[in-house]
């Protein structure tokens, strides 16, 4: 994760608490039956879990991880095929992270038996607001524009919802105005807002 990002979750962070958190949480997540999808609501489920579902729940609907990763006392993480996670703070889902290839550095330093060669899944995900994976960056840009407190460069985009932060990966590269237009999305990270202090604190030390 750049500095950039770094700086926005720590931003976003001050903005709630872990009270009002789940309460918003109940007053927000209607009610939703576990199951195995590609979509993502960042408010209500990921990947089909509900919000603050323990890995029990996650399991019984996707079975048994890769690895469980802990990253702190607080914070651990389901991986499944190396290039995707689910994250738990004390047992609740509050995250998931995906990436074509392998995830990022920071959360691949802490898994102990990686195999290689592998094969990853390949999931077409699908965000509530209409962003999907390999959607190029100018069409993902309309939907940004219409956001309020979006940030948005040529590879990443940030947004908040009133519970997640959600980042957007895009590949591709500048063309001769020198912005990137036909980079497609290919990773997606969404964590709800308390949980990310956690996140950054030992996903960015050695």
């Amino acid at each position: 994760m750049n500095k950039k990002a770094i700086l926005f979750f720590i931003l976003v962070l001050t903005l709630i608490s872990p009270a009002q958190e789940a309460g918003l949480i109940e007053e927000i997540a209607a009610p939703f039956e576990a199951k195995k999808t590609n979509e993502i609501d960042p408010d209500v489920h990921l990947f089909g879990i509900p919000l603050r579902s323990s890995e029990e729940v996650a399991t019984s609907i996707y079975g048994k991880p890769q690895v469980r990763i802990e990253f702190s006392e607080k914070l651990t993480g389901l991986m499944y095929q190396w290039n995707w996670v689910f994250f738990f703070e004390m047992d609740k889902l509050c995250g998931v992270s995906f990436m074509d290839g392998t995830l990022d550095w920071h959360l691949m330093k802490f898994v102990k038996n990686f195999k290689s060669p592998w094969r990853g899944d390949q999931i077409l995900w699908v965000l509530s607001n209409g962003i999907h994976h390999k959607m190029q960056k100018k069409e993902a840009n309309k939907i940004f524009s219409k956001m309020a407190d979006e940030k948005v460069n040529d590879y990443c985009a940030f947004y908040k919802t009133k519970l997640c932060c959600v980042e957007i990966n895009f590949g591709g590269s500048r063309g001769e105005d020198k912005k990137n237009e036909t980079g497609q999305a290919y990773g997606i990270t969404v964590m709800q807002k308390g949980p990310y202090e956690e996140y950054n604190r030992y996903g960015q030390s050695e």
